[in-house]
């Protein structure tokens, strides 16, 4: 946490946090105040109800924690722990280790309250990683594609984990019309931020076409950290019967199941093509790419049949 909240005055407070463990299982006190620390590194401005973040912010910390202790049979067996890393729940932005002779199993951490702290943690790291990429994404990104539009035929959008959320909120927020593709690969944000229906964080950009091509949606239930760290934000809502991450999970992720809730013949359903595969993309629609069959994990977005996808996309400009 030290590497992300590098001020003086934030190590203090993570310091009197990690000061407060030993009094976390017996004490509601203790809870509150830990709850009440960690909050207070963060800025709420990029509170929403998208993943359950207004929630975070106004709950008493005690209840936050009481919800947050997640039992074991609302984790399925895909999200339970394996070689994938289970146990780097914050997008690969945390420090947990795993345990010797592999990745230590998710249910390993998921008893009592010193593990409501961990997911505590967990989603206090995907919530500063989520407002930076927004930050940059709109003053930044934006910025710079506007800038570059009068000297280019085109610009194709392409973002990896949070660096989605970069991408899509530079279209939400450039001015060119020369965009002519986007590429979401294994995203980090809610599979209901492009629809109409949910009041989706991102649905501008379909609703201003932003776009003009297809857009692409990578995803896999191989995706650990897209696939826990939003579900996270249900256990923070205090629903108990949610499904923990899957497609009718209310706070899933964008790279663990596609595009969710759109309108009709907005998005087309299909699979990650090995390398000499054929798609027929179509322009303005989101295209969710199933890709368990070539995609490992959150990482593994490097391989030739992601290219050959991304390249059939732009061809089609």
């Amino acid at each position: 946490m030290k590497e992300m909240f590098t001020e003086s005055a934030q190590k203090k407070t993570l310091d009197e946090a990690k000061a407060l463990l030993p009094d976390l299982e017996e004490k509601a006190s203790a809870r509150k105040e830990f709850v009440n620390k960690i909050r207070s590194l963060l800025d709420p401005a990029a509170a929403n109800k998208e993943d359950a973040s207004e929630t975070f912010f106004k709950d008493d910390g005690n209840e936050l924690m009481k919800n947050l202790k997640i039992a074991e049979d609302d984790v399925d067996e895909e999200v339970s722990g394996d070689s994938q890393g289970s146990a780097s729940l914050p997008l690969g932005v945390g420090t947990i280790q795993p345990s010797q002779g592999g990745a230590a199993g998710l249910l390993s951490f998921l008893s009592g309250f010193k593990a409501a702290a961990m997911n505590v943690l967990n989603f206090t790291t995907y919530y500063e990683m989520k407002a930076r990429a927004g930050n940059v994404g709109k003053n930044g990104v934006s910025k710079v594609v506007d800038k570059l539009a009068p000297k280019v035929q085109r610009v194709h959008l392409i973002g990896h984990s949070f660096g989605g959320r970069v991408v899509t909120a530079a279209a939400a927020n450039s001015a060119t019309n020369k965009i002519k593709t986007m590429s979401l690969l294994q995203t980090a944000f809610s599979h209901n931020g492009f629809s109409k229906s949910m009041g989706g964080f991102f649905r501008s950009v379909v609703d201003n076409k932003r776009v003009d091509g297809p857009i692409l949606v990578t995803h896999t239930k191989n995706d650990k950290a897209v696939g826990v760290a939003y579900p996270l934000a249900s256990k923070i809502n205090g629903d108990a019967t949610a499904a923990f991450g899957d497609e009718n999970d209310k706070f899933g992720g964008l790279g663990r199941n596609g595009a969710q809730k759109m309108e009709q013949n907005e998005v087309v359903k299909g699979s990650l093509q090995p390398e000499n595969g054929n798609y027929s993309f179509q322009p303005r629609k989101f295209f969710n790419l199933e890709g368990s069959a070539f995609i490992s994990g959150h990482g593994d977005v490097t391989g030739k049949q992601v290219a050959h996808a991304v390249r059939k996309a732009i061809a089609t400009t």
